[in-house]
């Protein structure tokens, strides 16, 4: 079993830090706004936007559980560990796995993805990649992991590493 952490970049830990202050701030504020101006009447349009603003945090909050921590490579698979459980990609189904550069998802349309706050992660679409998920918290040492199903392009401290020791584990599957 192999382990390769997921470093953040300077991009996601900086979009990370403001995002998150402002989620919290923003609420916290319009909630000392409203306690000073005595709004606080519960059919009002204020207080359903109210609501909505104090919502922001908790949104927030569960995207932290999306954060990439860990690649694992084992026999049967490919964990990237998570706060909230781990992506499981069968080595059985590997059929490519390959370093990837910044250079190669230039392009991408995001899809459905959080685009920096907690890392990477989410439905990405390229022209030369087609559809992935991303599961990185930096865009430095990319993999991409093509199975059957699925793309995914993932990141961990050592790219080069993490591709040689998925393919030995694929050879000595018999694959």
């Amino acid at each position: 079993m192999d382990e390769y952490l997921c470093n953040w970049d300077q991009a996601a830990i900086k979009f990370t830090v403001i995002a998150a202050t402002i989620a919290f701030i923003v609420p916290l504020l319009t909630m000392l706004y409203n306690h000073w101006k005595k709004t606080n009447k519960k059919d009002s349009a204020k207080y359903k936007i109210n609501l909505c603003i104090s919502c922001i945090p908790m949104l927030v909050f569960i995207l932290c559980f999306s954060v990439p921590l860990k690649v694992t490579v084992c026999d049967n698979g490919v964990y990237v560990k998570q706060p909230a459980g781990s992506v499981e990609i069968n080595m059985e189904k590997i059929c490519e796995v390959r370093s990837l550069t910044q250079k190669d998802i230039e392009n991408s349309e995001r899809i459905a993805t959080s685009g920096g706050l907690f890392g990477y992660n989410g439905d990405y679409q390229n022209q030369n990649l087609g559809n992935y998920r991303m599961i990185a918290a930096s865009l430095d040492n990319l993999i991409l992991i093509r199975t059957n199903d699925e793309s995914y392009v993932i990141s961990c401290s050592d790219a080069d590493q993490c591709v040689a020791s998925i393919k030995n584990k694929i050879e000595i599957t018999g694959k």
